[in-house]
């Protein structure tokens, strides 16, 4: 049997103490193959007022910044989707600390089984949107949870069809998708791209043969190395000075950049650290904003927390524990 610890607050790091809540493993179905097990913890944590309304106004800014395309969203109301997820930390004083924005999520289908508040705010801001399906590319080997709150419809008939959809395919697939990119309620061509950060300074890129020719790495301060285009959490690299664990090795962030090219260099910002079962777990959390059609604004809906022992490599593992996250 598997136990969490109540909060408490101390020097502006959450600890925790006594054993109180009980984990449980929920299953996922997904569209093919076989179920998510989630492990998840009935403790909700609350996002700071003062981070969630930091993060409302970066996603003024990001909307902005993201590269422009011509889809249904952007065309009608300005932004690049409807709804997007901050991946984030909170400072001491709780300020938002945010990684990135992701600009096409997964996750809103489960979780609303998780998060009793985000299933109300989350059904508040459908009300706004129109009617759309999801699709998937044929050469999509992830499956996600979207049929948990959309209808999905088969790729040829997509095209067949008139209707909006939520496309969802790989970073080479461009020119496969373009011709749905007017009928789409998020990124298409854009999904991935990561110039928003560069052009609002929350990273820069660096070049394997301007290493190579004497300009280095800030060994000394940290920083985490991600590829200018991906998705999920694949050749993202994290290096700590005051503590390796958890992080990548000298030798993998070198062989990553040889591999990439360039990537983008994102200055370290130290995860949360929650004890969980009595050892020390580095957490995030994840937040969902939709996009109000009506008052033509974002809402922060709430979202989850995740947290992982022995790696600050933070995302949906068999290892990793999760529960909600509120916003007030």
């Amino acid at each position: 049997m598997q136990y969490l610890f109540p909060v408490l607050k101390k020097d502006g790091m959450t600890v925790h103490s006594g054993c109180v809540k009980m984990l449980r493993t929920m299953e996922i179905k997904r569209s093919k193959g076989d179920p998510w097990r989630v492990n998840v913890s009935d403790e909700e944590r609350l996002l700071p007022e003062r981070a969630a309304g930091e993060v409302l106004r970066f996603l003024e800014a990001w909307c902005q910044a993201f590269k422009w395309e011509p889809s249904w969203a952007r065309t009608n109301f300005g932004v690049p989707t409807l709804f997007a997820r901050a991946d984030m930390t909170v400072g001491p004083n709780g300020e938002a600390l945010i990684y990135e924005i992701e600009d096409k999520p997964a996750g809103m289908g489960f979780t609303p089984e998780i998060n009793r508040d985000f299933a109300r705010r989350f059904a508040a801001v459908r009300a706004t949107w129109p009617e759309f399906s999801v699709v998937q590319s044929p050469k999509r080997k992830r499956a996600v949870d979207d049929h948990m709150w959309m209808p999905e419809i088969g790729f040829e008939e997509a095209f067949r069809t008139d209707g909006l959809l939520l496309v969802r395919g790989e970073p080479n697939e461009d020119e496969l998708l373009r011709e749905l990119v007017p009928r789409s309620v998020s990124t298409v061509t854009t999904n991935w791209d990561k110039v928003y950060g560069a052009k609002l300074g929350m990273w820069n890129e660096v070049r394997h043969e301007a290493v190579l020719s004497g300009q280095d790495l800030p060994w000394d301060k940290g920083f985490c190395l991600k590829p200018l285009r991906t998705s999920g959490a694949q050749d993202v690299h994290i290096w700590n000075p005051r503590d390796k664990k958890g992080g990548s090795t000298r030798s993998q962030i070198m062989r990553a950049l040889e591999r990439q090219g360039a990537m983008y260099l994102q200055p370290f910002m130290a995860p949360m650290t929650w004890q969980i079962e009595g050892r020390p777990h580095f957490g995030i959390y994840r937040v969902f904003f939709g996009f109000n059609t009506v008052s033509k604004r974002w809402v922060p809906l709430g979202g989850l927390w995740m947290a992982r022992h022995g790696t600050m490599r933070i995302h949906g593992a068999s290892d990793t524990v999760t529960g909600a996250v509120t916003v007030a």
